[in-house]
């Protein structure tokens, strides 16, 4: 009964793109997590290209990519045959909301200020010389 009334709707989801897409903004280029921001790119995207579908499973809910808008008057976006399975679902899967949360989003945007690209596996930085310069 909790996980339905908490179950997050599209507003939600857009709200929370909208609130990541800040905090992106406020983070340089060569600092920011590319896991992040490629998130951000491609759900803009898809947003506007009116593409984003939300799968409402009761207690929770899957936002997907689908192939074409919903007012495309192709024959291709038209057709049932030609939409995507029950199995195509998964490997379109942006983000799934459950307990008032987008848990993919909001995973990869913990360390949306770290750059993976920047540091070593044990911590250290890849390019010494150029990352930690004294200021005075």
């Amino acid at each position: 009964m909790y996980a339905n009334k908490t179950n997050p709707d599209e507003q939600a989801f857009r709200e929370n793109f909208l609130i990541n897409g800040q905090e992106l903004c406020q983070v340089g280029d060569p600092i920011r997590n590319p896991s992040s921001q490629n998130l951000q790119d491609y759900v803009s995207r898809a947003y506007n290209a009116g593409l984003l579908r939300r799968l409402n499973l009761g207690v929770c809910s899957v936002m997907w990519v689908d192939d074409y808008d919903q007012n495309l008057g192709l024959f291709a976006a038209r057709c049932d045959y030609l939409k995507p399975g029950w199995l195509d679902i998964r490997h379109r899967v942006i983000d799934v909301g459950f307990l008032d949360k987008w848990w993919i989003s909001s995973k990869k945007m913990e360390e949306f200020d770290v750059n993976v690209s920047e540091w070593n596996l044990d911590g250290s930085p890849v390019n010494k010389s150029e990352q930690l310069k004294q200021l005075w």
